[in-house]
């Protein structure tokens, strides 16, 4: 029975393993690529698209509209009335259709593509 509980903990530590390689991090060069002229779909339910120009929205159940940029390797994101851009690191999934959003406080947002190239 030891036995068992410790190969379940392998296992688990192995997954854990995985699911941690399953996202990559995106440089300047990729970021563009991955969001302009794009829709995301958040696990909350909320959508956001992407304007190549650099015009984003939000639709939460209520759309906000702001603007988005690439500084250095992050997104970055203005939302009026507030003047004041916020950025985040952004990894890819291993399947080329999930985006993490990761915030400067190690907190994650993580959405899929709802359109298609």
């Amino acid at each position: 029975m030891r036995q068992l509980v410790l190969a379940l903990g392998l296992i688990a530590a192995a997954g854990a393993v995985f699911a941690e390689e399953a996202w990559r991090k995106l440089g300047a060069d990729e970021l563009n690529k991955v969001l302009a002229a794009r829709t995301v779909a958040y696990e909350n339910g909320a959508s956001q698209t992407f304007d190549i120009a650099g015009s984003t929205g939000y639709d939460s159940g209520t759309f906000s509209a702001g603007k988005w940029k690439i500084d250095g390797n992050r997104y970055c994101s203005v939302w009026p009335p507030s003047e004041k851009w916020a950025c985040y690191d952004v990894e890819l999934s291993a399947d080329g259709l999930g985006l993490k959003f990761i915030a400067d406080d190690g907190s994650e947002t993580i959405g899929r593509y709802v359109d298609l190239q």
